[in-house]
């Protein structure tokens, strides 16, 4: 008889603990939890909210590891009032699962509050990640932050460190939206969190700064600081085509004419191939612009007339950003033969 106790009180003990587990997992999920867990928390008001603490913190007795639960439970803090207890319970949330948007809004969003620039952009870096499309709502507290130099310096350091999927995107939104003196200093950031090396990738800000004729600071980055490179053509060998190369050649077609890259041509390697009609308006078909200072001027360019009539027919020429035309020189040569026609010109002083 005493044998026989033992046994049943254990199997009673079990059935009771499975039927507890039960009633709580179908309580959890029913409509009232889909109201705790709802995203915009806009059904859990009065008694609602009571209540889903007491179910969310009942149900993490036995789902300690539910990111979910946690950062609701986080959320009703914050709201409250309690930032510190927010923090922990976001904190242990994101130790769960670094997939749970919330988490990591709400941790992005205060580690921007404290300046904890590092912590913000890690948490950015995950919610860019894991989204299809950059959210504005982590897009535009970043470009907000802009005006901070520690942020440009992390930001710049951040995506130059290692590859991030996200980091073009971002480039170009901040290149559309941000306050032009973010844009220049971010520019400068870039360039030296990168080795004082020029990258394509950074082509959107310089191109918004070359719009509003944010001459110098594009100098600057284009200069190596040895040298009078920022000065010279880039890509002077058409080695690659122009929209690979940050302010590179700008080919334009034309209604009469079009200006295209060819990797060979005529044994030639890094070729760009004119051609105009009898009704060219004369409008530039590829150019570039050059931060030079005033004074002498000299560009060569090797040329091949692919017929007797088209020796003459293009000119190389130079002129002021929204100025006048410094001068042109007509490209000529014998057909089917590589030429060189050196131009000489005089940039005028300021």
């Amino acid at each position: 008889m005493n044998d026989r106790w033992p046994r049943i009180l254990a199997v009673t003990l079990a059935a009771v603990a499975a039927v507890g587990w039960f009633t709580l997992a179908a309580a959890r999920g029913g409509k009232a939890d889909e109201a705790c867990l709802a995203p915009d928390n806009s059904l859990v008001v009065g008694a609602l909210d009571a209540q889903c603490q007491e179910r969310l913190a009942a149900g993490l007795l036995t789902e300690p590891y539910d990111a979910a639960s946690l950062a609701k439970l986080a959320s009703f803090a914050a709201a409250s009032g309690d930032v510190a207890k927010a923090r922990v319970l976001f904190g242990q949330a994101d130790r769960t699962s670094r997939r749970h948007a919330e988490t990591q809004y709400w941790l992005f969003l205060d580690a921007l509050t404290r300046s904890d620039i590092d912590a913000g952009l890690r948490h950015a870096d995950v919610l860019f990640r894991t989204q299809k499309v950059l959210p504005l709502s982590v897009t535009l507290p970043l470009i907000g932050s802009l005006d901070r130099s520690a942020m440009r310096v992390a930001l710049a350091n951040y995506v130059s460190a290692s590859s991030r999927p996200w980091s073009d995107k971002l480039i170009r939104e901040i290149a559309y939206s941000a306050r032009t003196p973010d844009v220049e200093a971010l520019l400068l950031a870039l360039k030296q969190a990168s080795g004082a090396r020029i990258d394509i990738s950074h082509a959107p800000l310089a191109e918004r700064l070359m719009r509003e004729a944010r001459y110098p600071a594009i100098k600057v980055y284009l200069s190596d600081g040895k040298s009078r490179s920022a000065e010279l053509v880039r890509d002077p060998g058409f080695d690659q085509d122009g929209p690979s190369w940050l302010l590179g050649w700008n080919t334009r077609d034309q209604a009469a004419g079009a200006a295209q890259w060819q990797g060979q041509f005529g044994g030639r390697s890094g070729v760009f191939v004119l051609r105009h009609d009898l009704f060219s308006s004369g409008q530039p078909l590829m150019q570039q612009a050059l931060f030079a200072e005033p004074g002498p001027l000299r560009l060569t360019v090797v040329s091949q007339a692919t017929t007797a009539a088209s020796s003459g027919a293009f000119q190389v020429g130079l002129r002021c950003l929204g100025g006048p035309v410094v001068g042109r020189q007509a490209l000529t040569g014998a057909s089917g033969e590589w030429t060189e026609t050196t131009a000489t010109f005089v940039i005028p002083p300021d």
